[in-house]
């Protein structure tokens, strides 16, 4: 017998207002931090994540803060399943459903490679992981709790295999010029200027830098490059699927989605710009486990743009024969309820900042989740 089911989706934010303590402290103060003193940010997370006394205290912090607030999102939006993608949000519904505050299955959804604490916990339900090696990390903070290797929520666009020099040619580019492509990732984060100057010192190659939401960044490389015919300075980009299809290396300075959907590509990732907290402990498990490679300076970052350039592009990444995360969640959601004989409906709650939306793998209405 077919089960047809459908998904109704809200996405909320649950970090709050935008004045809110937790929008403030783990959002904007995080952002100034990585754009202006990262040692600061550096020295913060040492502290509040890596320290475990720190961490257990951090911990109730955000528990003590949300708690009620998160508690009234749900029972407004009564949903069969929250799945949540943003750690300081993933870290308080945890302890609420380790507590027994929480009656809802919560699911946390986990991009990231390494330095895990608050994205793993032992009070979600489940686990969605997009990287294998995370998972021996993953299991020892989570405790026994379930952890599943799923393929990473990216769009659909992004595991539609494309041939480069079509992929350039549709974005106005030179088809047959290798393609270096700078992200700083969505707040347009690290030395973006040094990555772009190390590219240019190859000739015969273009550059597309995307500097996020980093107004400031974007206008400076604009100013003093933007009149170079194999520069393109982009600010915060919807066409990443279409960008990366075209690329021959992408140099990242957070270590975020981006290499994910690298990956997807075929595209090698070179880690540069920023090493600092998380990002730091993601690099150099990103080195270790052989997915990428980071440079210390731009000298070096030339030398590994050309190996990488000269080099064929990586195999095929097996993340896309993985089971899907939509499945996944639906999997949850059955369990969390009497599933019913026929049409089968429920509701999905996904915390987070709603920009990051996650793509699922069934028939619309279960995207995104």
């Amino acid at each position: 017998m077919n089960l047809a089911r459908e998904a109704h989706v809200t996405l909320c934010n649950g970090l709050g207002a935008k004045e809110g303590v937790l929008r403030v402290f783990l959002e904007r103060s995080t952002r100034w931090q990585l754009t202006h003193c990262p040692a600061v940010y550096s020295t913060l997370y040492s502290m509040g994540v890596r320290w475990k006394p720190g961490r257990w205290l951090t911990s109730r912090i955000l528990h003590r803060i949300s708690r009620r607030r998160l508690a009234s999102l749900i029972a407004t939006h009564d949903p069969e399943v929250v799945v949540c993608t943003y750690p300081g949000v993933t870290a308080p519904l945890a302890l609420m459903r380790l507590r027994g505050e929480l009656s809802v299955p919560v699911c946390a959804l986990i991009t990231d490679l390494a330095s895990l604490h608050f994205w793993a916990h032992p009070g979600a339900d489940l686990h969605l992981v997009s990287y294998t090696e995370s998972m021996a990390e993953i299991e020892r903070i989570a405790a026994g709790a379930e952890s599943r290797v799923v393929r990473p929520p990216l769009r659909a666009t992004h595991w539609a295999a494309r041939a480069r020099a079509p992929a350039r040619l549709e974005l106005g580019l030179e088809p047959d010029l290798p393609l270096v492509v700078i992200s700083g990732g969505g707040w347009g984060v690290g030395d973006l200027s040094g990555a772009l100057a190390a590219a240019l010192a190859i000739e015969e190659v273009q550059v597309v830098v995307v500097c996020g939401e980093n107004r400031k960044a974007r206008e400076a490389l604009g100013a003093r490059h933007g009149a170079l015919a194999r520069v393109r300075i982009l600010g915060f980009s919807h066409d990443m699927a279409d960008i990366l299809a075209a690329a021959s290396v992408l140099v990242h300075c957070t270590g975020g989605l981006t290499c994910l959907e690298a990956a997807a590509h075929r595209c090698p990732v070179i880690a540069y710009g920023l090493r600092a907290g998380h990002i730091a402990h993601n690099t150099s498990a990103m080195v270790r486990h052989g997915l990428g490679e980071h440079a210390v300076d731009p000298a070096r970052l030339s030398v590994l743009l050309r190996k990488a350039i000269g080099n064929d592009p990586p195999p095929a990444s097996a993340m896309v024969d993985r089971e899907h995360a939509a499945t996944a969640v639906l999997g949850l959601a059955d369990r969390g309820f009497a599933a019913h004989r026929g049409e089968c409906s429920w509701r999905a709650l996904r915390t987070s900042r709603p920009e990051e939306a996650m793509p699922g793998s069934l028939s619309s209405p279960v995207w995104p989740l």
